[in-house]
């Protein structure tokens, strides 16, 4: 079966899938006989992946399978809210990259921030505080960040 996928076009798949079924009638396994007659009853579809631009649904059985395995190993979830949460955890993309944390000279200790104006040179940058009504802003080299509080 994987001659048949590996094949450049359809005719080629054809030609692979023939030979296929001479070696599982010539094997005289039973269980080599029925899966050639399963793949026969599925041939179009089969063949569909050179029609549809090499397109198949791997992916979505992957997919299919992880949830159920979920499940499984969840043994039952209480109530589906749960189960669609860990479904998500699992599933949906959930990207573990966090974003960079601020560098530790840009941070002012609690202390200086509340003293209000406060100038700190540190590898050789000026930093400074100012306190104002509802926000702290942070000035870096002629930059202004705010932080919302």
């Amino acid at each position: 079966m994987r001659a048949v996928y590996r094949a450049g076009n359809e005719k080629a798949a054809r030609d692979a899938l023939a030979d296929f079924y001479d070696v599982a009638r010539a094997a005289d396994i039973p269980e080599a006989v029925r899966l050639a007659r399963t793949i026969r009853r599925w041939e179009e579809a089969v063949l569909a992946y050179y029609r549809s631009d090499r397109l198949s649904n791997a992916r979505t059985e992957a997919i299919n399978g992880l949830m159920k395995k979920i499940k499984r190993v969840g043994h039952g979830f209480r109530n589906l809210n749960n189960y669609r949460l860990r479904l998500l955890l699992h599933c949906g993309g959930v990207n573990w990259q966090h974003q960079p944390a601020a560098r530790l000279e840009d941070v002012l200790p609690r202390s200086l921030r509340r003293a209000g104006e406060v100038d700190l040179r540190e590898a050789g940058r000026r930093v400074a505080a100012r306190k104002t009504v509802g926000e702290t802003r942070i000035h870096r080299m002629g930059s202004i960040d705010s932080i919302q509080k």
